[in-house]
């Protein structure tokens, strides 16, 4: 018996840097590959393409692909383990407007803006995704296939971006026969659909209903995660899937980076309030721009500290809080923003000198599978105000306080708190330093090996 893990979304990842299922992914495969984390039976890489099937990857390219994220290295995408990047995508590195897409999306009506977003990015990876898919189903050729019968094949990233993942997966598992382990994040484009565009509710729907017949077992990142797959079960009226609850990892982002060290220039000066996630609807940067106007309406700019928003920015449903941002001039230079800009987001270095900085984090998501900003900010002793919403009480427990992630009022009451009473800030991190116990990800990979190395039993008893 092998393990197969999936590696297609961090080998093609592009962007500098990781963050939500990425930065799992990588934190799983690094304590793998790096740490040497034992395993009772052997994990091999692979990588899915919808042109030459599964392709099992040497561990030399684990490895590089390992050395970029952890280094905010520029993307290659599909050049990282074809060679050498394409013309066009070596010429399009050096295009001037790349940061300036996101005002040209917004500027159209959505379902133009995801059509020319679609096409943006087939010529971005040099025309080869423009290719009909080709597989065991339609008559292609597809790579001598790596996995055996015995196997398992493990799916930790999102690939029900590619409308050709899932079909071609549900073709080899059923003519192989391996099992199919999958780790599922959330349901959200499922149980919110308000919060993303129609296309992205209807693909997602689409992979859930293709995946979950040849699945044998799901790990659920949250019980809430597991709550809502066996919601979405029962109403689609599929056969129940066997789902374990696998917490994800909470060490510090980068342990061995120098605590206090400027890691760039582009950093905020102390003192500063942090929010980690990308700016999108349901992330709720909106509850804060607001809960910030009302502090420096009511208190002033000498008693209130920058509010810095670390993440990439998603460009759907976000241009009218966006111009209200800049009508305000960045409300007077009080909100920054590391989510723009020719390395969007923040490096594993400058997030882990932005956690050991702040006065405290916060984080007013309207829905999670988990919340992973929450468990590092109190993996850094830091002080969180986050919403009560979905999972995230699962994460902090009693540590931290909550607000409903549409009361502007009663989170400006916990945030005006913790800017003006010092001291019981201190008291609040010197708590979570003495109780919060952090899962590392040493302990998640265990749990995820186990999970595969069961999958068979867990998939008979779900059928008896």
């Amino acid at each position: 018996m092998t393990i197969w893990y999936d590696l297609t979304d961090l080998i093609d990842y592009p962007h500098r840097n990781v963050s939500g299922v990425q930065r799992v992914m990588l934190s799983l495969l690094i304590e793998l590959v790096e740490r040497n984390a034992p395993t009772p039976v052997p994990v091999r890489y692979c990588r899915i393409d919808r042109r030459d099937g599964v392709r099992e990857l040497p561990l030399t390219d684990v490895q590089a692909c390992i050395r970029r994220l952890t280094a905010g290295a520029a993307p290659l995408g599909e050049a990282a383990s074809r060679g050498r990047p394409s013309l066009f995508r070596r010429m399009f590195r050096r295009l001037p407007f790349r940061g300036a897409l996101a005002r040209l999306y917004d500027a159209l009506p959505l379902g133009l803006a995801l059509a020319a977003r679609r096409l943006f990015r087939r010529l971005e990876s040099g025309f080869a995704p423009l290719a009909a898919p080709r597989s065991a189903t339609d008559g292609g050729t597809v790579a001598p296939m790596p996995l055996q019968a015995e196997d398992v094949l493990l799916n930790i990233g999102t690939s029900w971006f590619n409308d050709w993942y899932a079909p071609l997966v549900a073709a080899l598992q059923r003519e192989v026969g391996f099992r199919y382990v999958v780790m599922m994040y959330d349901l959200i484009p499922w149980k919110l659909p308000a919060l993303l565009p129609r296309q992205t509710q209807q693909a997602f729907q689409r992979w859930l209903q293709v995946t979950l017949p040849v699945t044998q077992c799901v790990l659920a990142i949250s019980e809430c995660t597991r709550r809502d797959l066996r919601d979405f079960i029962n109403e689609a009226g599929l056969r129940k899937v066997p789902a374990n609850v696998v917490r994800l990892g909470q060490d510090p982002v980068a342990p061995a980076s120098q605590g206090s060290a400027l890691p760039s220039t582009r950093l905020p000066t102390p003192p500063f309030v942090l929010t980690v996630g990308t700016l999108e609807l349901r992330k709720n940067h909106r509850l804060l721009f607001d809960v910030w106007q009302r502090l420096l309406e009511r208190h002033g700019p000498e008693s209130v500290p920058t509010m810095v928003w670390a993440g990439r920015r998603n460009w759907w449903y976000m241009d009218s809080l966006m111009r209200e941002v800049e009508r305000s001039r960045h409300l007077d230079g009080k909100l920054m923003i590391l989510g723009d800009g020719d390395a969007p987001g923040a490096s594993d270095a400058e997030l882990d000198w932005l956690y050991r900085s702040c006065l405290f984090t916060l984080f007013p998501s309207r829905y999670e599978g988990w919340g992973l900003p929450v468990a590092e900010s109190l993996a850094y002793g830091k002080v969180c105000i986050a919403s009560n919403a979905a999972s995230i009480p699962e994460v902090a427990g009693d540590l931290i306080d909550y607000h409903d992630p549409d009361d502007v009022a009663q989170c400006y009451r916990l945030v005006k708190r913790a800017i003006l009473q010092p001291v019981w800030l201190q008291e609040q991190e010197a708590r979570i330093r003495k109780r919060f116990r952090p899962d590392t990800w040493g302990a998640c990979a265990a749990a995820v090996i186990s999970a595969c190395m069961q999958s068979d039993r867990a998939q008979a008893k779900s059928a008896e």
